[in-house]
């Protein structure tokens, strides 16, 4: 195999269900140029994840049992590299539409250069569409149209805060007078603020962009109320303190659930898939999106002593990459390479041109204060 080095996403298992597929634009999608870039899921930490995204879809999951005329549009996490649309997509549908609630998982266009001249519109534009599109389907699946809500992981939970500003990043071909704006926000990690030197950078500096989606600076009295998730230890929690205050200040509901002691991703590894989707349960059922007590069994945490592990002795590997890069597949001018570190322009990947079977990596992975992102392999 290839080794790979992209942005964080995160696992689970996983089930099959019947699902309906839709096209999220009925011709070109807006800011789109053509490409040659092809879609492909890959296997990372026993997940599917899919990149090179260029055609977006929402495929629904019908209410099974008795529907309550709500709607959650899903969007999964990956860090703008990928999406993880079993973990952060698939799975938290079926739990929803298993409780009668019509459950939809976007798949977004990634930001790339191949397939934009602006390739950070394409997102938060797909996910604005999302809303418009389900609401005009109301009739079909037996919701209200005025109560869709949206739930993001970390990148898709940026892009989920981000449709409740009311004009961020408008395309041609909206329909203006089906609102973009979720009834409830349910946010795992998200980034809620570019508006940050390091962030900032993704943008190439474009400071009136990063504005534009910075969801804690349009912040109002009539923003719908969220459930914000963290890990206390999560470098992103910046951002939720700062959405969180705020809410405070101004009187509007923005609940706050934290993992002690966890990272990024948290909520993916037991018991915190469950302690979340109980939290989550509870937000929706008190918007009335559910009814009774949360049907999730979270099991007993049973005390495991670590085994300190020592570190190898790397003194005679040899680098992965060479010095000159000669050795790596990249777009030409993102990574650079010096003393023994390499740098991203963008959230592009970096592949060896050499195949691996079995190896160790030693590998030092560090993010600027207000990132944060993981390695894929």
């Amino acid at each position: 195999m290839k080794l790979m080095i992209v942005f964080l996403c995160t696992f689970a298992s996983h089930t099959l269900t019947a699902q309906e597929v839709i096209p999220l634009w009925t011709q070109q999608p807006p800011y789109s140029k053509p490409n040659s870039l092809e879609e492909a899921v890959i296997e990372s930490w026993g997940v599917p994840c899919v990149k090179n995204v260029t055609n977006p879809t929402l495929t629904v999951h019908r209410a099974r049992g008795e529907n309550s005329g709500r709607a959650m549009i899903i969007l999964p996490g990956g860090g703008y590299a990928v999406e993880s649309f079993v973990a952060e997509g698939r799975r938290i549908a079926e739990y929803l539409s298993s409780n009668g609630i019509v459950a939809a998982v976007l798949k977004y266009r990634l930001p790339l250069t191949e397939a934009s001249d602006e390739p950070h519109l394409l997102p938060v534009t797909d996910a604005r569409r999302a809303l418009t599109l389900m609401r005009s389907k109301a009739d079909d699946y037996g919701i209200d149209p005025a109560h869709v809500g949206i739930m993001g992981f970390s990148a898709g939970g940026h892009l989920a805060a981000c449709t409740m500003i009311p004009k961020s990043v408008e395309a041609d071909g909206d329909d203006l007078s089906i609102s973009t704006i979720p009834q409830a926000m349910v946010l795992f990690n998200p980034v809620l603020s570019f508006e940050n030197e390091q962030l900032l950078k993704r943008l190439n500096g474009d400071e009136q962009l990063a504005g534009r989606i910075s969801p804690t600076r349009h912040l109002d009295k009539n923003s719908p109320p969220a459930i914000i998730l963290f890990g206390t230890n999560d470098r992103l929690k910046i951002f939720g303190d700062q959405y969180w205050e705020k809410a405070r200040a101004i009187g509007v509901r923005a609940d706050e659930f934290l993992a002690e002691g966890q990272g990024h991703g948290f909520f993916n590894r037991s018991p915190w898939t469950e302690r979340t989707l109980v939290a989550v349960d509870k937000f929706l059922a008190s918007l009335g999106y559910l009814k009774g007590e949360p049907t999730i069994e979270v099991p007993k945490e049973t005390p495991t002593r670590q085994r300190r592990r020592a570190h190898p002795n790397t003194r005679k590997w040899p680098d992965l990459f060479a010095k000159d890069l000669s050795n790596a597949i990249f777009p030409e001018g993102v990574w650079t390479s010096g003393e023994g570190i390499l740098t991203a322009s963008e959230d592009q990947a970096i592949w060896t041109k050499k195949d691996y079977d079995n190896f160790v990596l030693g590998l030092d992975f560090n993010t600027a204060p207000g990132t944060n992102s993981g390695v894929v392999v």
